[in-house]
């Protein structure tokens, strides 16, 4: 007789519940056996914030040269060969390309939440992701292989519905003619090759064209006009349009090992392709950008001549949030940690993606006083959110790789494409896209791709 092992493992492999570990193999995705237990009120309250950070990007990038570049400059000092470079290109297209700046832009933004316990219960976030934001379509996988269980094994969980593809795909598709070509940007030797893939499938059965491309072949094998900025490539023989760039790369500074990769992002950068983000939409993904929202004066400063309905949409945001601090203050700072009772207390946050990057618990404090006067603007301090626990097991290649004590991490999708005069032409109201991510007790990093957490579905409870 079947097991709830066995099923969940044969159904993700069936499905294509499946990663790269190596270049030239494959493997089940990390997983949990049965869905994470959220409770259905605060759920509802991350969804509720599902755009908000999307618009909050928009107006960013229109308010660039007096909101948000003022607020990287000091983090471009202390990073110049990535959030530095990165100023300098959305400098560059502000100055040399308008018509590139007022392309509208696709914005695939996954907003990340831990279930806090303390005296202010509910959704706490730990961060948004403008860019290469993963695992929307394995996640979408695993909820239906959840699904399968709880039918096969009479479980009566209520399983939230996850819409992640469609959300996903929806909008690229939306953003390209069927003349056109959606160009997906990759890192060369890429892994996580099962969840793009899907993206790749499902845009295709909507008619359109898509193609994988590292930057530095954006660079050597592609041509962008002089007079109209179009970018073309070649397929069949035939040049055909660049009409919407989809990073899945790009994120971290071991993206852009040559000067070819950074003339790739340019290039891009300059057409008049709809990109998913452009670089200004990335720099509102910063870790400093994220502390200065936190701050209610910088908020009115961003909304300041929004519209109404936009203004009602950020209403509540703060009460999803953590306090977070700069480090100018540094001295206030250190005795701040210092005089914490507990050690895990904090978390040191750099501008860095990907996971793996963060500085946590007893590391913190010496952390701290190791970085240079120049190095402290590249990183922020946030309080540390205590998640809610709960029991699961861990599955790992199809065996048990641990059962215990867990707690979760659930990312939610919105996707908008607001044209220069803020108008949004992506149409997805009812579909409800996340990612939800299980860890053992004890593992403070949440990436799945960097191996510290597993992929699950969400029961409502």
């Amino acid at each position: 007789m079947s097991t709830p092992l066995h099923v969940l493992t044969l159904q993700s492999a069936t499905t294509g519940v499946l990663t790269s570990p190596t270049p030239d193999g494959y493997a089940l995705a990390p997983q949990t056996l049965t869905p994470c237990p959220i409770s259905a009120e605060h759920m509802q309250l991350a969804l509720k914030h599902s755009k908000t950070y999307n618009r909050m990007m928009y107006l960013a990038k229109k308010k660039f040269s007096t909101w948000l570049k003022p607020h990287l400059m000091a983090t471009s000092t202390s990073d110049p060969e990535f959030t530095g470079k990165l100023l300098s290109l959305a400098d560059f297209i502000l100055s040399n390309s308008p018509s590139s700046y007022e392309t509208p832009v696709l914005c695939v933004m996954r907003s990340d939440y831990m279930l806090d316990t303390s005296s202010n219960p509910g959704p706490k976030l730990v961060e948004y992701n403008t860019i290469a934001s993963s695992f929307g379509c394995l996640s979408t996988k695993l909820a239906k292989v959840h699904e399968t269980l709880n039918k096969t094994f009479s479980l009566n969980q209520n399983i939230a519905s996850n819409n992640a593809t469609d959300k996903i795909v929806g909008g690229l598709s939306a953003c390209c003619s069927l003349d056109g070509v959606i160009v997906m940007v990759v890192q060369p030797g890429e892994r996580n090759l099962f969840d793009q893939g899907v993206i790749e499938l499902e845009v295709i059965k909507r008619g359109r064209k898509i193609v994988r491309m590292s930057l530095d072949q954006i660079c050597n094998d592609s041509a962008l006009d002089a007079a109209s900025n179009v970018l073309t490539i070649k397929i069949n023989g035939a040049d055909v349009p660049v009409e919407c760039v989809y990073f899945r790369a790009g994120y971290d500074p071991s993206d852009y090992k040559s000067s070819d990769d950074w003339e790739g992002r340019k290039k891009l950068e300059l057409c008049t392709a709809i990109k998913c983000p452009d670089v200004f939409g990335q720099l509102f993904g910063a870790k400093k950008i994220q502390q200065i929202l936190t701050i209610k004066e910088e908020r009115e400063k961003l909304y300041e001549g929004e519209e109404e309905e936009y203004k009602a949409q950020q209403e509540g945001v703060e009460d999803t949030w953590v306090k977070m601090w700069d480090l100018k203050d540094f001295d206030s700072i250190v005795k701040m940690v210092q005089s914490a009772e507990e050690n895990t207390s904090f978390v040191l946050k750099p501008q860095r993606e990907g996971g793996g990057n963060n500085v946590y618990g007893d590391d913190v404090l010496g952390h701290l006083k190791a970085l240079k006067e120049e190095e402290r603007d590249g990183w922020v301090l946030m309080e540390t959110i205590v998640a809610e626990k709960f029991n699961n097991t861990l599955v790992k290649e199809g065996k048990v790789a641990y059962a215990g004590v867990c707690s979760a991490e659930i990312g939610i999708f919105g996707v908008t494409c607001f044209d220069s005069e803020g108008s949004d032409r992506i149409d997805d109201e009812g579909k409800q896209g996340y990612i939800c991510r299980c860890k053992r007790e004890g593992v403070d990093e949440g990436g799945v791709a960097a191996g510290f957490a597993f992929l699950s579905s969400i029961q409502l409870v």
